[in-house]
Parts: structure tokens; C-alpha cells; sequence
């Protein structure tokens, strides 16, 4: 038979002198182990975290839903359909405003120089003149006096000019009378103020 012992390393299962500092070393198994062991565990958290985030955004989505179809039901069909044609009523009255050039500007106008606390009344226009008669209810003098004092700034105003008051209540109601100047009516719809 032929011996086998060759194959048997050298100094196996003796002990050997040599300090620790000269044997291999585990610790690069060991810290790689430890990085694994905490990814792992890591997206193990990320997992769960986006599972119970996405029971929750499905839960959010349910209650969501059930809001809309009560207020969906607590909605009357007739006004729904009133509100729609009254906004239909009203882009149809704005397309044909808007290819007039002295009417579209006027209302542009007062929508932008009309105080927050005045209330717009009936409105007369006299084309020859350029006189806007508005009657403007107002809750005491000083939003009168801010409100002429605005119409007055106005680059498209000439002259603005009011009478005495028409009726008393909560509102007071004043007719006033403005003079337009000619470049109002040369621009469409750029006007600042």
C-alpha cells in the first residue's frame, strides 16, 4: 500500500510558538457578517414600513371615497344642473362681450378699481358722451371717498362726480358718475387698473 501521509500539511495539529499577531486574522469575516446581518435587517424594516405606510394611503383612500359619494349624494341634481347653466349662460355672455371693444372694457374696469366694500348697482353707459353712471351702495363715507378717490387714479378716467345719497339702511346708496377718457376704449382688456 502505498502511503498516504503526504498529504497531510506539515505541523497539522501541533502547537506552534508563533504569537497571535502572526495567524490569520477573522476580523474581515466577522465586520463583512455584521453589514450583511445589518442591511438585512435594515430592509427587512423598509419592507414592513412601506407595507404598513401602504395600509394606511388604502385605508386614507377608503374614507376618501366614502366622503365624496355622501357629499356626492347630499348634492341635489336640479341645482347642480341650474349651477351648470348658469355658468354656460355666462361664458356665452362673456364670448359676446368680448367682441365688443366698449362694453368688454368697461366691466374689466369696474371689476378692477370697485372696493372691497362696495356693492355695484344698475350701470348706465352713454357712448356719445363716455359718461358711466353706476349707482354703488357703500356702508359709510370713507369706503365712498376710497372709492372715488380710486375711480379718480385711474389713467382711463377723466372726471368722476356723485350726488347726494338715493337710500339709507346698512347701505347707503350713491349714484356716481364717471367720465371715461378715449384710451379705454382703444385698448382690449390690457388696462392696469
Amino acid at each position: 500500500m502505498a502511503d498516504l501521509n503526504f498529504l497531510e500539511k506539515p505541523n497539522s495539529g501541533v502547537l506552534t510558538d508563533k504569537p497571535a499577531s502572526n495567524r490569520p486574522s477573522n476580523f474581515g469575516r466577522t465586520f463583512f457578517a455584521a453589514i450583511t446581518v445589518i442591511f438585512f435587517v435594515g430592509s427587512l424594516i423598509g419592507t414592513m414600513g412601506f407595507f404598513l405606510y401602504q395600509r394606511y394611503q388604502s385605508g386614507y383612500l377608503a374614507d376618501i371615497t366614502q366622503q365624496r359619494a355622501a357629499a356626492e349624494s347630499d348634492l341635489r341634481p336640479e341645482l347642480v344642473n341650474r349651477l351648470v347653466s348658469i355658468d354656460a349662460f355666462i361664458s356665452r355672455v362673456r364670448g359676446l362681450l368680448s367682441n365688443h371693444v366698449f362694453i368688454s372694457n368697461i366691466f374689466p374696469f369696474l371689476e378692477k378699481n370697485i372696493h372691497s366694500q362696495a356693492k355695484l348697482g344698475n350701470a348706465v353707459f352713454a357712448l356719445d358722451t363716455k359718461r358711466l353712471d353706476v349707482l354703488i351702495d357703500v356702508p359709510n363715507y370713507l369706503v365712498l371717498s376710497e372709492q372715488i378717490r380710486t375711480f379718480e387714479a385711474s389713467p382711463f378716467v377723466d372726471k368722476v362726480s356723485f350726488g347726494t345719497p338715493l337710500a339709507n339702511g346698512p347701505y347707503t346708496r350713491f349714484q356716481v358718475s364717471i367720465i371715461l377718457k378715449p384710451t379705454l376704449f382703444g385698448q382690449r382688456d390690457t388696462q392696469k387698473n
